[in-house]
């Protein structure tokens, strides 16, 4: 015992026991045991997850935690106790184990984690010791035992202990010197016996000439031999199929396969081992597929085939006889014979049950056996022997326990052990686990019936005995138990082309088509070329040069063929080709030059072999050639072919095409140059040479802001300065930028030579004009060599845009009506409401007064745009604007100056006479509310306090002090002899003495007690004044009465005064420290957080944010645009997350070092962060507009497509109702109503709308505008409730009532999907010209289904009766019928429902079936109206559907030009079908007529590849080409001229019609042909109308010899 000198008393004793005696003491005996293992507790208020990473020797254990993708519940509450392998250990584990469980099989390492944790208990090293084992986390065993020396052991290999008893809040750390494997995970390596399987497969099928680029299938291999002949289909812009090659690949697969002896998905070694599967006493079921259950041989039986089927057997083939003779025999293999343990019958005993078991005394003997034993004689000897079950000398008989045996009575390892009675278990498989007891296998619950609970559309994945896991499979989400359906266009747009649009179906199937202005099937989509070029990463170079033009996107608009050179090709130019041809005057004639005027495709280009093709840069023409097998055009190959565009096609080049540098314009001047043949910028260029502007520009890109002469004076007049800042002609220049017009959007910022902080903003003002820093542009911009020079006409004033501070930033508003409501840009929002009343104007917009626009002057006040900065207020300090030291809205208790500010540190700066961390208290010895005193020379305005004595004494600054203002004042410090002065804010001034001393100061010594011995020992016996009677006080730093005196302990009350953060210690009576705990800093009275983030920035890294988490405790967020640890920061691209933060509909374009611009996508204006689109776009994605939506769904009317403008006006939803629109649908009139809410041509603001009187709507049906208490009216009907709502291409206005162009019953029913031409004609009012059409004998030809639908102009009956009768008569006269014909035509637009004609764009042009051309364009007198021709017509009546085609009313009959040029027809094409075998022939194609009748044709053909197939057929054999095609036909309308008439426009030959080429020649007519004049012999000149040199006469016929 530790204490053997204390005594306990026996209260009986005595007490007999077969192996031993028992007394009973008074109390139990403690600390009876040697004090165990120390504890280490230094982070026991941390958890085992965080102590893990405070020390480097668990290192490796915790690098395993953070991989292993489910780690223990280390940070839980517990209680845990983890043993954690040193570092060593885990070194040691050098077989390959570790980094397989790392890399490929994370459940084993995440099951081996939890085999280290025990979560049951907190187990101390002691109580470790009195355990035999303990199950873990991974429901599996660890034995415990002690080694010779006393040594605990752990597991079946006995890791040893290296440190114990790490004490954690929620549980307990032992580190051990080796690994604790879980049996389940043996063994880790994979037991793999993997098959390889080859398959040949063909690669994608393409023109021969680049079977090199193409690549075999993921997996396989190319082979060396190719197949020649396979088909490819020449989409998207051809449907033709083409014959081409494919490689061969071999493709080899690996199946996984388990070894023998193993089995499962994790190849799990069989029960007995893979050496001995099944103790070789059965078959196990092994392989990837198999379960590991064992098929017993016979004469075996059990799970593991350890028991012999017959009970009366043994031995290792269980054909050996029992020996047990009166018990039941133990039928395992290798039990020996023996009886089972416990199972002889009453009366006999032994292995084999073959003894007598006799019982004492029953001869009448007196034998002192137990009475667990029985009794055996030999002769007159007996001899005692304990029965089965016990153990002992026979005379003392102890039951035995078989489960605290080490061979834990024959169970599994995996089993329980239970007692049963002396010698008797019962062993029960754990739970996970089954068997018998004796063995025991772990539970796959995944090849259980129910698969573990998972869903049918759930993977069940194995973890553990017992443990699984459900994982919904692909295309399906929840948590296993219960799986969803997923959308599968959520994930990767459902396999669709990432532009296409995905749509579930309700089959579960999913559609892919592409979106609106792209082309494809959905799996693939392309735009037009322009979008194809920007889209193209590999193209990416290219591209960029492209964008340096100012007119690449009008370049691009038409039907062209790129020739775009690969990067590499950009750069293997050299340095100087690149410096000249990269300048902008050189550029365009560069990328023009790789431009080529028309469609083709590879296969195209083939054909084209020899001709010279013209390019869009007039003077480059470019031959087509084949050399060794490769394209090329010009110097370069082709490399890449045939990508896709709506009007065109793009082949990717390996060498540049330049054009002839001798074709070239002189280039532009430099800007130095400029400036010295320009008058009007003399002042600006003296800057120029001052501030060296040409060694700031170098060889950049800029563009020069720059001020004209008299804009420099105004300014130096305005500021009254002689000479122009440096920082203002800095800030004039803007470095790497070359700003056109085009280039220029709203709310551009663009930094200046003065640097990022100073930038100039673009934005737009009134009229839709560009400001720089509210500075109007008036439009003039000069190229220089280098850069671009925009003319202003004021000098910009300098602004700092960056300086982190709170303000609401006001921008200028826009410009608009003085009565009306001020109008800022987008979502700014005004000063004010309204302007103020009589406000003069002080801006000019421009407006529509009548039939025109002019510039009216109006108001504009400025708009707010709200930021944020990370500014603090005054009072508050550091990262997070923490506050200052101090009360709420007193700072350093306004007795001294914060450090604040967002790099402040929070220290307050104390006044004179103050100290403290808040400045909350008076120096020591200073009193009174301004810690001064009251005898003083004071030369200030005011009584500042009291002192106690009179001497002059230096109070100790312990930091700077900071006299206050108005005031000198020389202070008196408070001084006691022997005593405490009562100091303070609130002290009185008083010495309160010590012990044995008196007086005002404590000078004077008591030396006689007047009080006669009353007073308490730690009070004084203080006489007062003048002989007044002594009193008892208590000294100083006790407090009572006097007689009685208690000991002043400040700490106990309200810990002393201390801070909450502070410790209190007493130091003497009425005497205490305050001092800040750890992470605090202060004085004790005020403690501080430490702002850990102050110093260092926290250890985060310069890109990241430190936020202060707790006391000196910080963490770290790297910045947007930097990803990492936070202590360590790298730059990424933050446009890959949420578009990184710019609008969806903009482009976020990385700039490096975590920046990015944002830029609104074509067809949408805003600043990048708010982008708007077309109207059509925000009539779709704005809620407010969904009543209009569905007025357009339902009316199946086109969206409002094209260029604009368009001003719509927009019914609200909450004053109108859907009755009104279904009766229009009804009577079938509704996209009448629809169109009469949309108006084209003009973009009209409201205040526009004030005075404007009529426009015509798209429908035709014109609306009136009036102006009724400030509101705008429609129809006297509707009124505008909110206005200018502006489009990249238009306007829209909410109105809140519908628009009906007419009433409704005043017209009949519509049924226009039923109505032909003939009723249409008539029902409409149109049947004159419908009489032409007949007389003309046009009806037959406009019933063919090749002209359907058509387009038809109408002109009225009145128009037609307006006519001259002679024009009248001869439209009847059947004499003119062809040219009626021809009239007629020119009024239809065959094979088009032109439903854009009330919306005409500036190229809105038509051919029309006679070919002439329809051009439409706006009216500019009335906004709304449509002209045809300029002028020569006009829309009066628009959208008469009918079953053919659209009809649209005119005023005029339209005199087509060039009549008779003109001669389209129909014709009948001819066209083949495919070439396969002459038995069978591939029909044609489809809508084309078979002719009946084949030709010859070549199988597999081979452009390039030298062949006589042809002439000897017999050279192939069997593999001959040869095959056959179907002769084809189909009508197609052809673009011809009439006889003597060519090119496109079908010009007259020379000579005229009826004698061209003066009928001495022959004119190249036709389409293409050129109109040039063969002459005959003897005649030249550009008609043949002169005669050639050496003949003579009328008809040239004489010979001058």
């Amino acid at each position: 015992m530790s204490d053997p000198s204390r005594l306990y008393t026996i209260i009986h004793s005595d007490l007999p026991a077969a192996n031993g005696i028992i007394h009973i003491i008074d109390r139990p005996i403690t600390n009876s045991l040697p004090n165990g293992p120390p504890r280490d507790e230094r982070f026991a208020d941390k958890t085992i997850g965080e102590i893990l990473r405070k020390d480097g020797k668990f290192n490796r254990f915790l690098s395993l935690v953070d991989n292993c993708g489910s780690p223990p519940p280390l940070h839980g509450a517990g209680p845990l106790t983890v043993f954690v392998p040193t570092n060593e250990a885990v070194d040691q584990a050098r077989d390959g184990s570790i980094l397989y469980m790392l890399n490929d099989a994370k459940d084993k390492l995440q099951e081996l984690l939890r085999h280290h944790v025990f979560s049951q208990a907190v187990l101390t090293v002691d109580e470790l010791a009195a355990l035999s084992h303990v199950r873990t986390m991974a429901n599996q065993l660890v034995t415990i035992s002690a080694s010779d020396d006393g040594e605990i052991l752990l597991g079946e290999k006995g890791v040893r202990l290296a440190s114990t008893n790490v004490m954690a809040s929620n549980g307990v750390i032992h580190m051990i010197d080796g690994l604790l494997y879980p049996p389940s995970i043996l063994p880790i390596l994979p037991h793999r016996c993997d098959v390889i399987k080859s398959k040949i497969t063909v690669g994608p099928c393409v023109h021969c000439s680049y079977l090199h680029e193409t690549q075999c299938p993921e997996g396989s291999v190319e082979m060396e031999s190719h197949q020649i002949g396979c088909e490819y289909a020449n989409l998207p812009l051809g449907p033709t199929h083409n014959k081409g090659c494919a490689k061969y690949c071999n493709a080899t697969e690996q199946v996984a396969e388990c070894c023998k002896g193993f089995y499962g998905p994790d190849c799990k070694p069989c029960i007995g081992g893979f050496q001995h599967p099944c103790y070789d006493k059965g078959t196990c079921v092994d392989g990837i597929r198999g379960n590991g259950s064992c098929s017993c041989h016979s004469n075996f039986k059990g799970i593991a085939c350890h028991i012999c089927s017959d009970p009366s057997k043994h031995g290792d083939n269980c054909d050996e006889e029992c020996r047990c003779v009166h018990g039941v025999c133990d039928n395992r293999p290798g039990s020996g014979g023996v009886c089972r343990r416990g199972s002889c019958l009453e009366g006999f005993s032994g292995d084999y049950c073959d003894k007598k078991a006799t019982p004492c005394n029953v001869d009448g003997l007196l034998a002192h056996c137990h009475i667990h034993a029985y009794c055996t004689h030999t002769g007159l000897d007996y001899k005692c022997l304990c029965r089965d079950g016990y153990n002992g000398d026979g005379h003392s008989c102890s039951p035995i326990n078989l489960c605290l045996k080490s061979s834990r009575g024959g169970c599994d390892t995996n089993a329980e052990c239970v007692y049963v009675g002396p010698g008797n278990v019962s062993c029960v498989c754990t739970e996970g686990w089954t068997g018998d007891g004796k063995v025991c296998v772990e539970i796959n619950n995944c090849q259980l019936e129910g698969r573990g609970g998972c869903s049918p559309n759930a993977n069940c994945n194995h973890i553990g005995p017992g443990q699984s896991e459900c994982v919904c499979k692909t295309g399906y989400m929840g948590d296993g138990k219960v799986c969803d359906l997923i959308n599968p266009c959520l994930t990767n747009n459902g396999g669709c082309h990432k532009l296409a649009k995905c749509e579930l179906k309700d089959d579960g199937v999913h559609s892919c088509s592409c979106p609106d202005g792209y082309a494809g099937d959905g799996n693939r989509c392309f735009g037009f070329l322009l979008d194809e070029l920007d889209m193209n990463s590999r193209l990416y170079s290219f591209f960029r040069l492209i964008q340096k033009f100012r007119h690449f996107s009008e370049d691009l608009s038409g039907n062209l063929t790129i020739l775009a050179p690969s990067q590499e090709a950009i750069r293997n130019m050299s340095k100087a080709e690149n410096s000249f041809w990269t300048t902008r005057h050189r550029l365009p004639h560069f990328l023009r030059a790789h431009y080529l005027l028309g469609v083709y495709s590879v296969e195209d280009l083939d054909n084209l072999l020899g001709h010279r093709l013209p390019t869009l840069n007039p003077s480059t023409k470019w031959e087509i050639r084949n050399v060794s097998g490769m394209l090329c055009i010009g110097n370069a190959s082709i490399i890449t072919h045939n990508l896709p565009a709506i009007n065109g096609y793009i082949h990717v080049i390996n060498q540049v095409l330049a054009p002839s540098r001798s074709d070239l314009p002189p280039e532009p001047p430099t800007v130095m140059a400029f400036l010295n043949s320009s008058s009007s910028f003399s002042l600006f260029r003296e800057y120029a040479l001052t501030y060296n502007l040409s060694g700031h520009l170098g060889g950049l890109d800029f563009t020069l802001l720059l001020p004209t002469d008299e804009a420099v004076r105004n300014h130096l007049n305005r500021t009254n300065s002689s000479f122009l800042d440096s920082d203002v002609f800095q800030y004039h220049v803007i470095l790497n930028e070359l700003l056109f017009p085009d280039h220029l959007h709203d709310g551009m910022l663009k930094s200046t030579l003065l640097g990022p902080d100073y930038q100039v903003q673009f934005h737009l003002i009134d009229k839709n004009q560009t400001a720089v820093n509210d500075v109007p542009l008036n439009g003039s911009f000069i190229e220089m060599q280098y850069g671009v020079i925009i003319i202003l006409q004021q000098v910009l004033k300098v602004r700092r845009n960056r300086c982190s501070q709170q303000v609401s930033l006001q921008v200028r508003g826009r410009c608009s009506d003085c009565d009306g409501p001020p109008r800022c840009l987008f979502n700014y929002s005004p000063i004010r409401e309204q302007f103020p009343a009589n406000m003069k104007p002080n801006c000019f917009y421009r407006k529509r007064v009548g039939p025109r626009r002019k510039f009216v002057p109006g108001c504009t006040i400025n708009c707010l745009r709200l930021t944020t900065d990370h500014s603090c207020c005054p009072g508050f300090y550091g990262h997070e604007c923490f506050k200052c030291p101090g009360d709420d809205g007193s700072p350093c208790s306004n007795h001294g100056q914060c450090q604040d500010g967002n790099h402040g540190n929070g220290e307050c700066h104390c006044y004179e006479g103050f100290h403290g961390t808040a400045c909350e208290d008076c120096e020591p010895g200073r009193y009174g509310l301004n810690c001064s005193s009251n005898k003083r020379r004071d030369y200030g305005p005011h009584h500042r306090g009291m002192v106690c004595s009179h001497q002059n004494v230096a109070a100790p600054q312990p930091r700077e002090k900071l006299a206050e203002p108005s005031v000198v004042t020389t202070f008196l410090e408070c001084s006691c002899d022997h005593g405490k002065c009562d100091d303070g804010l609130t002290g009185s001034g008083r010495c309160l003495c010590y012990k044995g001393w008196k007086g005002a100061s404590c000078s004077v010594e008591i030396r006689d007690d007047a009080c006669g011995g009353v007073c308490d020992e730690n009070a004084n016996c203080v006489t007062g004044p003048q002989g007044s009677a002594a009193v008892c006080v208590c000294a100083a730093g006790y407090e009572g009465n006097g007689t009685f005196c208690r000991e002043l302990d400040l700490c106990s009350r309200s810990n002393g005064g201390c801070s909450e953060f502070a410790v209190c210690t007493k130091v003497s009576p009425g005497e205490r420290t305050c001092a800040c705990k750890k992470g605090y800093t202060g004085d004790g009275v005020v403690c501080l957080e430490i702002d850990g983030c102050l110093v260092n920035n926290g250890g985060c890294h310069t890109a990241a944010e430190c936020i202060r988490t707790g006391p000196n405790v910080t963490a770290c967020r790297c910045q947007t645009g930097f990803q990492g640890s936070g202590r360590f920061c790298y730059p990424v691209n933050p446009c890959r997350t949420d578009n990184g933060g710019c609008s969806k509909y903009a482009l976020c374009e990385y700039t490096g070092q975590g920046q990015r611009n944002c830029t609104c996508h074509r067809g949408h204006v805003g600043d990048g962060f708010n982008c708007r689109g077309t109207t059509n776009n925000e009539v779709y994605r704005q809620s407010e507009n969904d009543f209009f939506r569905k007025m357009l769904f339902m009316s199946e009317t086109p969206g409002l497509y094209g260029d604009g403008p368009y001003t719509i006006f927009v019914p609200l939803q909450e004053t109108n109702n859907e009755s009104t629109i279904n009766e229009w649908k009804r009577a079938g009139r509704l996209e009448h109503m629809v169109r009469y809410h949309i108006v084209s041509c003009e973009i009209l603001t409201l205040s526009d709308l004030k005075t404007t009187k009529s426009v015509v709507s798209v429908s035709g049906y014109s609306l009136e505008f009036s102006l009724k208490e400030g509101s705008v009216w429609i129809n006297n009907r509707s009124v505008v409730v909110k206005s200018d709502y502006t489009t990249s291409n238009g306007v829209i206005h909410h109105i809140d009532t519908l628009l009906t162009p007419y009433r409704l019953q005043d017209k009949p029913q519509l049924e226009s999907k039923t109505m032909n031409l003939s009723t249409a004609a008539t029902f409409y009012g149109y049947g004159r010209f419908y009489k032409l059409i007949e007389d003309a004998g046009l009806l037959p030809v406009l019933q063919m289904p090749i002209h359907q639908p058509f387009t038809i102009f109408w002109p009225t009956d009145k128009a037609l009766d307006s006519l001259p009768l002679e024009r009248q008569h001869w439209l009847v006269n059947p004499d003119h019928q062809d040219q009626l014909a021809a009239t007629v035509k020119a009024h239809i637009i065959r094979n088009s429902r032109l439903t854009g004609v009330g919306q005409p764009s500036k190229l809105m042009s038509y051919r029309t079936m006679h070919g002439s051309t329809i051009k439409l364009s706006c009216d500019k007198k009335l906004v709304g109206s449509v002209l045809i021709n300029e002028n020569a017509a006009r829309l009066v009546e628009r959208y008469m559907a009918f079953k053919e085609g659209l009809g649209f009313g005119i005023d005029q009959l339209l005199e087509p030009p060039g009549l008779g040029a003109f001669c389209d027809s129909l014709q009948n094409k001819t066209t083949y079908g495919r070439c396969g075998t002459c038995l069978f022939p591939p029909s044609c194609p489809l809508r084309h007529t078979d002719m009946g009748r084949t030709i010859r044709c070549l199988r597999y053909p081979s452009r390039y590849q030298t062949s006589y197939s042809f002439w000897h057929p017999d050279l192939h054999g069997r593999f001959s080409r040869s095959g056959c095609k179907r002769f084809c036909q189909f009508p197609s309308w052809v673009q011809k001229c009439c006889k003597n008439h060519y090119s496109r426009d079908c010009q007259v030959c020379p000579g005229g019609v009826e004698d061209p080429c003066s009928s001495h020649g022959d004119c190249d007519d036709g389409v293409t042909g050129s109109g040039a004049c063969k002459c005959h012999r003897g005649f030249k000149g550009k008609a043949c109308d002169l005669c050639a040199s050496g003949y003579y006469g009328t008809n040239c016929t004489g010979v001058v010899l």
